[in-house]
């Protein structure tokens, strides 16, 4: 915790609660703070996760279901289940894990209200599940595109909070069987 106290000529008075004495700020720096949201300071990662923990993703866009599974002999290889049996292509698949994993989401958008409608997420049309070796999932829901088209409103498995996520972004996880399918 840090209090910020009186402005002096040259930054303003700080006290770190952990600490006994008292320092000078920069006024830049109690500028960014006092300009600054708390969403500002969250993590805006998409997902964490290490990708050798990953056993099975299930993308679904609209009726289209893909689902993926880990070879349980050979870690390194993936195949489809669903809707046709066959080997995916490993590039894509690493592709894809590694896109999780580095993507970024633009910005917060406050609690859902009762305009939730709104955003799409009732009944998302886009939704990709990642199943790790614990059991455990975690899901991305894809919305609505926002009023500026570039951009959709997303939230993540057991969250309420709904974020914005770029268009760009959306296309690299949705990928198409085509796409996912070893040729």
């Amino acid at each position: 915790i840090l209090s910020i106290g009186k402005k002096v000529d040259n930054g303003f008075y700080a006290k770190a609660l952990s600490r006994k004495n008292v320092f000078l700020i920069d006024p830049s720096l109690f500028d960014t703070i006092n300009n600054s949201r708390l969403t500002d300071f969250m993590d805006k990662s998409l997902v964490d996760f290490k990708a050798e923990e990953l056993t099975a993703m299930t993308l679904r866009m609209g009726k289209e279901v893909i689902q993926l599974t880990r070879d349980s002999k050979d870690s390194k290889k993936w195949a489809i289940e669903k809707p046709v049996n066959a080997q995916a292509n490993m590039a894509t698949v690493n592709s894809l894990i590694f896109d999780l994993k580095r993507l970024r989401f633009v910005e917060f958008i406050n609690k859902p209200t009762e305009k939730s409608k709104l955003f799409g997420l009732d009944q998302p049309e886009k939704e990709i599940t990642i199943t790790y070796k614990s059991g455990k999932t975690w899901s991305l829901a894809l919305g609505n595109q926002t009023s500026s088209t570039d951009h959709y409103f997303a939230r993540r498995t057991e969250e309420e909070t709904v974020f914005t996520l770029k268009k760009s972004d959306a296309e690299t996880i949705f990928r198409s069987l085509y796409d996912l399918r070893d040729r």
